[in-house]
């Protein structure tokens, strides 16, 4: 759902005594089977408290402020994750061609400030949805008059990223080339 949706949502029925709350998720399918969804939370405190006991397999429950935050929140979320994927694969792909195998670099990694959920579960990752999320965050930066110069740039990589590819890298059988961009 849309930011303006909810906002305008939330005006049209309020007169009606209904409430509206965005409460968009992250953690996919693993989070969920393991209970531990993060939600991000637009709607007022006490409209956000009164579903607290609708989401028993939440971790956390952010409230990020009025209806409509949610999605923000959802977005920033997102841009950030798929920036994630992109450096990890090439850096490791890097580290590869220059002799360190994932195998090898990926627990280093772990000990370090770029240890992440995104580096840990890659393999478990279908990598599906960035065009909605790059072009969503695009679309919110214009609503405000912003040009995001990196979103567009991780849109573009994400589109050499797969399954397959990326199981060959922490396999340590090939590097992911990402193409020159297009853009």
């Amino acid at each position: 759902m849309r930011t303006e949706t909810c906002k305008a949502l939330t005006e049209e029925l309020a007169p009606s005594g209904i409430k509206v709350v965005d409460a968009a998720l992250t953690g996919g399918v693993r989070g969920a089977e393991a209970g531990e969804i993060n939600r991000l939370v637009g709607g007022s405190a006490e409209d956000v408290l009164a579903l607290e006991r609708f989401a028993p397999w939440s971790s956390h429950v952010n409230h990020l402020g009025p209806s409509g935050n949610g999605q923000i929140g959802k977005t920033v979320n997102n841009m950030i994750h798929w920036g994630q994927i992109v450096s990890i694969v090439e850096a490791l792909s890097l580290g590869l061609e220059l002799g360190i195998s994932p195998e090898r670099m990926r627990p280093a990694l772990y000990n370090g400030p770029t240890d992440s959920r995104t580096l840990r579960e890659l393999e478990e990752m279908r990598f599906t949805w960035y065009e909605k999320d790059t072009d969503n965050a695009i679309s919110m930066a214009a609503e405000i008059d912003r040009t995001l110069y990196f979103n567009p740039i991780v849109g573009e990589f994400m589109r050499g990223i797969n399954v397959k590819n990326v199981a060959a890298l922490l396999a340590g059988e090939s590097i992911v080339e990402l193409r020159e961009l297009t853009v």
